[in-house]
């Protein structure tokens, strides 16, 4: 008999060096196999309300991982109305990228909407691959993809990119739902911009090869501690997941 699947998962948020409050919220239960990052929109009223209402709803929903994106839909409604009723909340609205592992066969289930992220990172005989999972919907995302900008032209316009999606701003959003295979030990990175902002994908992909064996509390501070070396222009959130023990159909 095979020993039970392991979730193991880390979530840390930081305030940066700039920004007078934190208007990011973090989520991770290894026991739902649920893990999330929402990022309250700069700039407007009430970031903090709806990120941390997106969250809630989330973890209030209780929901199967197949249902995600129907627990998702829910969190922009309730958003949404919000931002319609509640005194000073006019405006406000949220990133979100949530997952939920499907243990034991290996499956995780990613849910996005705006520019926080979610990435991959899987090791191998040659070194280790990080793969992003998500598109950002911006609008700096949409020129890259039509080829106006390279990536490196990309990185310098990121401050002066916008949001195309986002959960409160309509009664209704569109939800990227991805369903993905899981290997033993593969290491997912959920965060919000003011960590990718700051570092490229090859330097957290650097990262990931040097401290990926070892606790991912460990990973994820040094991870915030670099944005903030760089300048910390924004909150920055980092959560960290992985399946142990994962056990296929065949041995079920």
């Amino acid at each position: 008999m095979s020993e039970p699947t392991i979730i193991h998962c880390v979530a840390l948020t930081d305030q940066g060096r700039v920004r007078l409050r934190n208007e990011d919220c973090v989520h991770a239960d290894p026991r739902s196999g649920l893990v999330a990052v929402a990022d309250g929109m700069g700039g407007h009223n009430a970031g903090d309300v709806a990120s941390r209402l997106a969250i809630e709803s989330l973890i209030s929903a209780r929901t199967e991982s197949a249902r995600l994106v129907d627990a998702v839909a829910e969190a922009n409604r309730e958003i949404f109305v919000g931002a319609q009723s509640w005194p000073g909340c006019e405006g406000m609205g949220t990133t979100l990228s949530a997952a939920c592992f499907l243990p034991p066969h290996a499956q995780l289930v990613v849910a996005h909407v705006g520019d926080s992220r979610v990435y991959r990172y899987r090791g191998g005989d040659e070194g280790g691959e990080l793969t992003r999972i998500t598109r950002d919907h911006t609008t700096l995302q949409d020129l890259l993809d039509t080829g106006v900008y390279s990536p490196d032209q990309a990185r310098r316009l990121m401050p002066r990119s916008y949001l195309t999606r986002a959960l409160g701003i309509a009664a209704e959003t569109i939800i990227d739902l991805h369903t993905l295979a899981v290997r033993d030990h593969d290491l997912f990175l959920l965060c919000t911009d003011g960590l990718t902002n700051m570092l490229s994908d090859a330097e957290l992909a650097n990262f990931f090869d040097k401290m990926h064996e070892g606790p991912l509390v460990e990973l994820a501070e040094a991870l915030i501690n670099a944005a903030n070396a760089r300048g910390g222009h924004d909150n920055i959130s980092v959560v960290l997941a992985s399946l142990k023990n994962i056990r296929t159909p065949r041995d079920a």
